[in-house]
C-alpha cells in the first residue's frame, strides 16, 4: 500500500516524537491515515504499534522500575486513578453527545501554550521547612487530582489523554528515564483494557493487520531515530527541553487535524 508525502511523514514523525518522549504517535499517525481509512482500522493499528514501541521504552528505562517505583508518583495514587475513570466516563458521554471541534481546537491551543510555558521553568524548587513542605505535597497532590480528572476526560473524549500527564510530568521535572516509565505503564495499562475491548468486538481484522505491516517499516524506523537522538544527542539537562517541544509539535498536529476535520 502507498502513502502520500505528508501521511508518511506524519507516520514516521509520530514514531521519531514516540522515541524522544513515549507519547504522540498515535495523534500524529492515527489523524493522517483517517483521513483515507476507516478509524475502525486505523484506531487498533496505531494503538498496537504504539504499544510495541512503549514496551520497549519500558525495558529500556526498567530500572526506573526497581529503584525509583514509578508509582510512588502522585499521579498514581488512588485518587487521581478513580478521578481519571470518572473523567473517561464524562469524556465518553461528551463523545457521543456534541461535535469536539471548538473544544479540539482549545485543547490544540493549550497544548502549544503549555509546550511554550515548560521551555521556559526550570526544575522545581523544594521549598524550605516543615510548614513549605506540607504545601508542597498539598499542591502535589491538587494537581496529581486534576491530571487524572483530565486525563481520563480527554481520552474518553478524543483519545488524547496523554496531553494531561505529559504536562504533569514536566511540571515536576520528573528525570528521563522515570518519566519515560511513568508514561508506558499509564498508557500500557488504558491500551490492554482497549485491547480486550477490540478482541471481544473481533475488531483485529485482516485490514488491521494489514495496515500495521504497511506503516510499521516507517513507524518504527523513526521510532529508532528518536530512542537514538534521546540517547545520544540530546543531553540528559535538555531533556525536559525535548519534550516541551514535542508537546508543541503535539498541538500543531492537533490543530492541523482539527482544521483539516472542518474543512
Amino acid at each position: 500500500m502507498t502513502f502520500g508525502l505528508a501521511t508518511a511523514a506524519a507516520v514516521a514523525g509520530g514514531g521519531v516524537v514516540m522515541g524522544i518522549s513515549a507519547f504522540a504517535f498515535p495523534l500524529f499517525a492515527g489523524g493522517a491515515l483517517a483521513v483515507t481509512r476507516p478509524p475502525a482500522t486505523v484506531i487498533p493499528a496505531v494503538m498496537i504499534l504504539a504499544d510495541v514501541m512503549m514496551v520497549t521504552l519500558l525495558v529500556e528505562n526498567r530500572g526506573a522500575l526497581r529503584g525509583r517505583p514509578v508509582w510512588r508518583l502522585p499521579i498514581f495514587h488512588a485518587g487521581p486513578i478513580v478521578l481519571a475513570g470518572v473523567g473517561l466516563g464524562a469524556g465518553t458521554m461528551l463523545l457521543a453527545a456534541s461535535p469536539p471541534r471548538i473544544l479540539r481546537a482549545g485543547l490544540a491551543a493549550a497544548t502549544v501554550m503549555a509546550g511554550v510555558l515548560a521551555l521556559g521553568q526550570g526544575r522545581l524548587r523544594a521549598p524550605v521547612g516543615a510548614a513549605a513542605d506540607h504545601e508542597r505535597r498539598r499542591r502535589e497532590a491538587a494537581r496529581a487530582w486534576v491530571t487524572g480528572l483530565a486525563a481520563g476526560f480527554f481520552q474518553g473524549w478524543m483519545g488524547v489523554g496523554g496531553v494531561p500527564v505529559l504536562v504533569y510530568l514536566l511540571w515536576r521535572s520528573v528525570e528521563r528515564e522515570p518519566f519515560l516509565a511513568a508514561g508506558c505503564v499509564a498508557f500500557l495499562s488504558v491500551d490492554f483494557l482497549r485491547l480486550l475491548d477490540f478482541v471481544a468486538r473481533d475488531a483485529l481484522d485482516r485490514q488491521v493487520i494489514q495496515l500495521i505491516l504497511d506503516i510499521a517499516p516507517l513507524a518504527l524506523g523513526g521510532f529508532v531515530v528518536g530512542a537514538i537522538a534521546r540517547r545520544y544527542w540530546i543531553p540528559r539537562h535538555r531533556f525536559h527541553v525535548a519534550v516541551a517541544l514535542a508537546l508543541i509539535a503535539i498541538g500543531v498536529a492537533l490543530g492541523v487535524e482539527t482544521w483539516g476535520r472542518a474543512r
